[in-house]
């Protein structure tokens, strides 16, 4: 039986596979996060047409957990947007 997510290593990013995907999708991206991290969010926002950058300066990766309150703001002002 095949593993579902055996290594994230394994994982090659198409951006063709997305070009027709048009949801509003809200990246979030620490602004102190590490620069694979900002490399990621590009190549998926290059690859969705109908996607937004957002940096929450002075985050890393885990903004959820260490400013919640700015997290949930940006995704509420997304979602009033988007709605």
């Amino acid at each position: 039986m095949q593993q579902c997510c055996s290594g994230s290593n394994e994982y090659v990013f198409e951006s063709a596979h997305f070009s027709n995907l048009t949801t509003p999708t809200l990246l979030l991206l620490g602004g102190d996060s590490p620069a694979f991290f900002k490399a990621g969010i590009e190549a998926v926002h290059a690859a969705l047409p109908n996607s937004q950058v957002c940096v929450m300066l002075g985050q890393q990766h885990a903004a959820i957990n260490t400013a919640p309150e700015l997290f949930t703001r940006e995704v509420y002002e997304f979602l009033a947007q988007a709605g």
